[in-house]
């Protein structure tokens, strides 16, 4: 006679198998039904189970419904696994496939429950970069969804690095999450203290000058004069007690003059006072900052005059400036090695722009690791411009998948700050059908981020907007209207590819009343800021001629070597124009 752990096991593989044969029936009922059936049948299922308040009836029909596939049965399915309703404990592995498929089948709710599973780590690895990258596409689609924006705010703080813990206070922001935000700001002021500059300044040493009582007397009163508001009275003391040799008072005149204070906004007084301070006590960093007044002149030997002594003291904004000019050339020639020995000891010091320029230089060294390395440190520093170029890195380095979720998560770091190329960037990767950085495009989240970043100005977004809905592009009809405005929208941006457009939609006469005479105009300016595609316009008016252009042979091959010498890859439409001009 078996024993009852034997019996036991035995009905547990019968089910076990039964419950294999069900679905082995489904799939291949599935299989073999036409897609517009399955969809029909699947949603007949999914009704049914609805109607049932007893638990394991209704799991009987959510599971036929989800594989009919049916993504709202199979989310719900999903949800019933995860929270254990109708199981003995919670079955996370079956419930994350369930997401996956809901998600794939574009379950907004899927998608989120995907990103509970990738923050917690139930049923998957945890991966907070593939859960920010679920809540994101989730955010895009709902953008007010506080839920959405709170769990945002979890995944962010969780990564642990100062940028994050930045990106994350504004995710708990918008969602009217205080208690989160406080505690992003508790974090960030921990991590501050914790990653402070190495910067080891030598020791200033003030003018071994006793101070007087008189000093002290005059210089308080300036103190008492600069609180009231008296800045003409506080500078009178102050230049009392720093003519009697007090560098403190010397000090106070310089900031009066950096912070630019009502009446204190005279150039050559400012770099007076700061240079005297600066003389007096040696204090690297007003030799490093008159240094960076000279740069913005553009007064490169005065520049290095103040920033080289800096330098020598391993001051950190001395340092990056000094790296900065051998990058550019400003002052200097252009010279890699010795930037990237500045940009070395400046980074070593904490310097997040330091880090950002040294990955530049890597890159266009075709040191792709190394390029990637610093971008990734500069961009846990929230150096928004190394969030932006990490992409760009690891694309041209041909790294990882892992490497492109990082990407994915620096831009949208960004792209929440407001940083309209890492918005831009955002959108075309959203856009993708070739699968390199997502499975496939999601359109609506590529022009939720275009639009952001045409909000709030960006020449490129607006252009892009105008092309996407005169072209039909990302799933879009086509609307002339939106076009038209979008383009003059991008030429007030400053935009010389709108230029084109817009001329282009007069001489066709695509929402508006066929006008050469305007076509002309905007075309001929395009063309007149350096556009190559208005340069080939000018040359194929010329080619055929038209109301305000008498056609021109050797104008057209004037205009369409002009296109030539910009280097632009002139495509089909150079290739077409080229060949009408070769066989004249």
């Amino acid at each position: 006679m078996a024993s009852r752990a034997e019996t036991y096991r035995m009905f547990d593989d019968t089910l076990k198998l039964r419950r294999q044969q069900l679905a082995a029936v489904l799939r291949s009922m599935y299989e073999e039904m036409s897609p517009a059936d399955s969809i029909l049948q699947g949603r007949t299922y999914y009704m049914r189970a609805k109607e049932y308040a007893e638990i394991l009836s209704a799991v009987y029909w959510y599971n036929r419904a989800a594989w009919m596939g049916n993504a709202s049965a199979q989310n719900t399915l999903g949800a019933l696994l995860y929270n254990g309703e109708f199981t003995p404990s919670h079955e996370y592995e079956q419930a994350f496939r369930w997401f996956e498929k809901a998600a794939a089948g574009g379950s907004q709710t899927a998608t989120e429950n995907l990103g509970l599973c990738y923050y917690s780590g139930n049923g998957t690895e945890r991966n907070y970069l593939k859960a920010i990258g679920c809540y994101a596409l989730a955010l895009a689609r709902t953008p007010d969804s506080k839920e959405v924006l709170r769990q945002l705010g979890n995944c962010y703080y969780s990564i642990g690095t100062w940028g994050a813990c930045d990106a994350a206070r504004i995710f708990y922001q918008k969602a009217g999450d205080s208690k989160g935000v406080e505690r992003c700001r508790e974090e960030i002021g921990r991590l501050r203290n914790k990653n402070q500059s190495k910067l080891n300044d030598f020791q200033v040493q003030h003018k071994k000058i006793t101070i007087t009582n008189q000093m002290a007397t005059v210089y308080n009163k300036g103190v008492d004069c600069l609180t009231s508001g008296d800045y003409t009275g506080a500078y009178v003391n102050f230049k009392r007690a720093a003519d009697m040799g007090m560098t403190k008072a010397e000090e106070q005149i310089a900031y009066m003059y950096i912070h630019g204070y009502e009446g204190f906004t005279d150039l050559s007084s400012k770099l007076y006072w700061c240079e005297r301070f600066a003389r007096s006590t040696g204090f690297p960093h007003m030799f490093t900052y008159i240094g960076n007044v000279y740069f913005n002149m553009e007064d490169y030997a005065g520049m290095l005059r103040w920033i080289l002594p800096a330098a020598e003291v391993n001051e950190g904004e001395a340092l990056f400036r000094m790296g900065y000019c051998y990058q550019y050339g400003a002052g200097v020639g252009v010279d890699y090695a010795k930037a990237e020995t500045y940009y070395l000891k400046a980074a070593a010091q904490g310097i997040p722009e330091a880090k950002s320029n040294l990955s530049i230089i890597y890159d266009e060294m075709g040191r792709y690791d190394e390029a990637l390395k610093w971008c990734a440190e500069a961009a846990a520093d929230d150096n928004k411009t190394a969030m932006v170029n990490y992409a760009l890195f690891a694309l041209n380095g041909g790294q990882s998948r892992q490497q492109y979720l990082q990407s994915l998560h620096y831009l949208l770091a960004a792209a929440i700050h407001g940083n309209t190329l890492a918005q831009n960037n955002l959108a075309f990767i959203y856009a993708d059908d070739e699968g390199v950085w997502i499975d496939s495009p999601h359109y609506d989240v590529a022009r939720f981020w275009l639009s952001e970043s045409a909000e709030a100005g960006n020449p490129k977004a607006l252009f892009m907007l105008g092309q996407i809905y005169e072209y039909e592009w990302w799933d879009t009809e086509n609307d002339y209207n939106k076009a038209l405005g979008f383009y003059r929208r991008a030429i007030d941006a400053g935009s010389t590819e709108a230029c084109n457009s817009l001329g282009m939609c007069y001489y066709y006469g695509n929402g508006v009343e066929k006008d050469d005479a305007e076509a002309l105009r905007w075309v001929s300016l395009g063309a007149q800021y350096g556009d190559p595609e208005a340069m080939l316009s000018m040359a194929s008016f010329y080619v055929f001629g038209n109301e305000v252009v008498a056609k021109d042979i050797q104008q057209a091959k004037a205009w369409f070597a002009k296109a030539q010498s910009t280097g632009e890859d002139l495509g089909i439409r150079g290739a077409f124009i080229k060949g009408l001009l070769d066989s004249e």
